[in-house]
């Protein structure tokens, strides 16, 4: 899940298609403001959160 300022919302997601690319890993990403409540909460309590 990716959560950045509106205007760099399109600048995250592609630097996050172009790390995914490079290394290989399956791309699977949502932008924070289109997801449900509970799904970013289920998120930020288990997954690993880079800033």
């Amino acid at each position: 899940m990716i959560d950045f300022p509106a205007g760099q919302t399109t600048d995250a997601w592609l630097f996050a298609e172009d790390v995914c690319a490079r290394h290989q890993v399956p791309l699977d990403i949502h932008d924070a403001r289109t997801t449900t409540a509970a799904f970013a909460e289920r998120v930020v309590s288990r997954g690993l959160i880079l800033s």
